[in-house]
């Protein structure tokens, strides 16, 4: 369990009474930071074959915007699983939210690229009941995150079961 005081600020002001955070993941540095990498490379590769300096340093200014982009990035999404609900908040001037109740997941998907698969990173789609199945990219971990929501249905069912 996650003690209040790491809770993410998104996650820890939307937590209905009663509810608990059982699993917080966070968005992967390389998806986050990958963009300035690629500027990085590419400008001294292109550079290199063009011998010209200036052409380095475009792409340089380009790697400091993209790794400025990558770390608000990293620093603003937040993936939670809590016994009642699945929240996601991505985004910092425009956010992409999602807050769906454990009773209307239909189901949760993970989608990873090579590089994913070998670095533990991909997209995670959680599917609900009448909407939205728009992919929150990026994610580190994604399956431990989606094992935590499976675990969670499991217990919201069992709990369910006993009620009855």
């Amino acid at each position: 369990m996650v003690r209040s005081s790491e809770m993410s600020s998104y996650v820890q002001a939307h937590l209905l009474s009663g509810e608990q955070v059982v699993y917080e993941a966070k968005r992967s540095p390389v998806a986050a930071y990958s963009g300035a990498a690629i500027f990085a490379i590419t400008g001294l590769i292109v550079s290199v074959l063009a011998k010209a300096a200036p052409v380095f340093g475009l792409f340089l200014v380009l790697a400091l915007i993209a790794a400025v982009a990558g770390f608000l990035q990293l620093k603003t999404s937040e993936y939670a699983v809590t016994n009642r609900r699945v929240l996601v908040k991505q985004g910092v001037v425009v956010w992409k939210s999602m807050e769906l109740l454990l009773g209307k997941v239909e189901g949760i998907s993970v989608d990873q690229n090579i590089a994913g698969r070998i670095i533990g990173y991909g997209s995670v789609t959680v599917n609900g009941t009448g909407g939205g199945r728009d992919p929150f990219k990026g994610v580190d971990k994604p399956f431990e995150l989606r094992k935590a929501v499976q675990h969670q249905l499991e217990v919201a069912n069992a709990e369910s079961n006993s009620a009855q």
